[in-house]
């Protein structure tokens, strides 16, 4: 009988310790729940602080979002009505130029007119003079001492005087540069160049602007010597798929280009014909037809070699 109370005391014994051992793992897991439990609140707290300024902070982009939306709105609206007022100004300046374009065209016919008036005006108050001036000469029998271009070409012993007869003197081959110089030499004399004529001869086998470069680039010393001549040269527009434009002549040197539809032999016909009966004209080519009009014009033709030999001197 007391095996068994011992026995069963024993039992009891084990069965407190167990329960006491129960007990201390469970007051410890208690604590590390309390614990973790603690930590989790933490956590939380530290997420809503961070969800709270995370709303503030969106909260503020969505204002400054819808504060950058009106701006560009108004600045929007600002443009438009810019646009519109530029838009006005623009058609109010445009019927201006267009009054002014109008004013500025009647002023300049008016302009015209008035230097017309003036011009017939001071043409017979110059005639007026010259008249008077030459009834004082006879008068006081005074011969004029400087020699004009229609003083040369004046009859003289009953014989007429060409100025420019030395051009065709006997002996000289045609390629001879003098005559170009004796030309140049005489007072007021228009030397109307056939152009193309002269630089077929010369330098044909270049193209048609190098030939007119090259011949502009020779002429122009001669008449920068021969300051008392006027220099012309003629070129044929339908030897050309376009009508030249931009030609830069050298200084005393004029350029011009044949009419639409018509070739530079019917524009140095018109020349020599424009000029008044007296002065001296001479036309440097070799087209016998244009020598031969020209001369029964009254102007001299000189042969294209002589003025080529005259560049190449």
């Amino acid at each position: 009988m007391s095996a068994r109370a011992d026995e069963a005391s024993r039992e009891v014994g084990r069965l407190t310790e167990a329960l006491a051992a129960v007990q201390e793992n469970g007051r410890a897991e208690h604590e590390q729940l309390r614990e973790q439990l603690a930590a989790s609140r933490g956590e939380i707290d530290d997420l809503r602080r961070k969800v709270r300024g995370s709303s503030e902070r969106v909260r503020r982009a969505e204002q400054s979002a819808q504060e950058e939306i009106a701006a560009s709105v108004a600045d929007r609206d600002a443009a438009r009505v810019a646009v519109r007022t530029a838009e006005a100004e623009s058609r109010r300046l445009r019927a201006r130029v267009g009054e002014l374009e109008t004013a500025l065209a009647a002023a300049r016919r008016e302009g015209r007119d008035a230097r017309s008036l003036d011009d017939a005006r001071l043409r017979v108050l110059l005639d007026t003079l010259m008249g008077a001036a030459n009834g004082v000469r006879r008068e006081l029998g005074l011969s004029s001492t400087v020699l004009r271009p229609a003083d040369l070409c004046a009859p003289a012993d009953g014989q007429p005087r060409d100025a420019l007869a030395v051009v065709g003197a006997s002996g000289r081959p045609e390629d001879d540069p003098t005559i170009i110089d004796a030309v140049l030499s005489v007072p007021g004399v228009h030397v109307i160049i056939d152009g193309y004529n002269v630089t077929k001869r010369g330098y044909g086998t270049l193209t048609l602007q190098a030939q007119r470069v090259r011949l502009l680039a020779g002429l122009g010393p001669l008449a920068g010597r021969a300051s008392e001549a006027e220099i012309t040269v003629v070129f044929d527009a339908t030897a050309v798929a376009s009508r030249p434009v931009g030609v830069t002549a050298p200084r005393g040197v004029r350029v011009l280009f044949s009419r639409l539809g018509e070739l530079a032999d019917e524009e140095i016909v018109r020349l020599v014909r424009a000029e008044p009966p007296g002065r001296p004209v001479a036309v440097v080519t070799s087209d016998r037809e244009v020598a031969e009009t020209c001369a029964a014009a009254g102007a001299r033709a000189v042969p294209s070699a002589a003025l080529l030999a005259r560049l190449e001197r």
